[in-house]
């Protein structure tokens, strides 16, 4: 076991809420994701205003719809602040993992014994509504000093499914009882710390402002062919959308994923000769 950490998957973690402390607080991402990623990666966002111990951060991924827009194996890796914690960018860290796609209502009873936690070392089959405890304990250094990330000290990677909607990822207490705390000495309920918790809203989302005008003036004219021809013929980089809901670059007009001599054929056509843009341009969001 490497000295510069210790990262553990507990079956079993009771421990009693504590008092809140101000500046302690979990933080997690909530962003917008284009339609047609396959994954999608989130940050955790630790301040403490105490030196800590060990965390611990259950999460129940729920969708705000009727589609498990979570799905595929979930990735947990500790970086920033927590490296000392555990190698930087390596996989699973420590986990526990609660499944029920049934119904809901166990995400929110604690104590009650109709579900169990199961320490796995890759969860393969995670969806919404779904819910994972992530818990670090730091030996050496043994303590976390008092401070506010400025990089996610935990990052979350999981599949999506190509569907538009939304999920949130929020605090949970699940059987048994599983709280989210900050510890100043592991092992004792007596030092605990409930922190302050922001959820996240992760949107799959698909809408674009400039597509097929790279020049992004609401026309197709002689400067969007230029924008074309710069990716194209001169090595110039793929322009974003301004959108980040847009899944094509704004020079990727047919939508392949690559801007090229195609593109560049298909915007002179508009330009030069009268084609039809609506036939011409691909739909990005259709």
């Amino acid at each position: 076991m490497r000295q510069s950490m210790l990262l553990v998957l507990l079956s079993v973690w009771l421990a009693k809420a504590g008092t809140t402390a101000a500046g302690d607080a979990i933080i997690c991402d909530s962003r917008q994701i284009p339609l047609g990623a396959s994954t999608a990666e989130i940050g955790v966002w630790v301040e403490n205003d105490i030196a800590l111990n060990a965390i611990i951060i259950p999460l129940e991924f729920r969708s705000l719809g009727t589609e498990a827009y979570v799905a595929d194996t979930l990735f947990v890796a500790v970086q920033g602040r927590l490296t000392n914690w555990g190698e930087e960018g390596s996989g699973i860290v420590v986990i526990q993992y609660f499944q029920d796609r049934g119904y809901f209502d166990f995400m929110h009873t604690c104590g009650e014994d109709d579900g169990v936690w199961e320490p796995v070392a890759v969860i393969t089959e995670f969806e919404s509504p779904d819910a994972v405890t992530i818990v670090a304990l730091g030996i050496e250094p043994a303590t976390l000093s008092p401070g506010a990330d400025t990089m996610p000290s935990i990052s979350i990677k999981f599949g999506i499914l190509n569907e538009v909607g939304a999920f949130q990822i929020d605090t949970t207490c699940t059987p048994p009882d599983n709280h989210l705390l900050f510890y100043q000495f592991a092992g004792g309920d007596d030092n605990a710390v409930t922190p302050a918790f922001s959820k996240g809203e992760i949107e799959i989302c698909c809408s674009c402002d400039c597509h097929a005008d790279p020049y992004c003036d609401t026309v197709y004219n002689v400067f969007d062919v230029v924008k074309i021809s710069q990716v194209v013929n001169q090595g110039y980089p793929e322009p974003d959308d301004p959108n980040p809901c847009c899944p094509y670059h704004t020079t990727d007009v047919d939508c392949d994923d690559d801007t090229d001599q195609t593109d560049l054929d298909k915007m002179a056509a508009v330009c030069f000769y009268a084609a039809d843009p609506d036939t011409t341009f691909c739909h990005p969001c259709q």
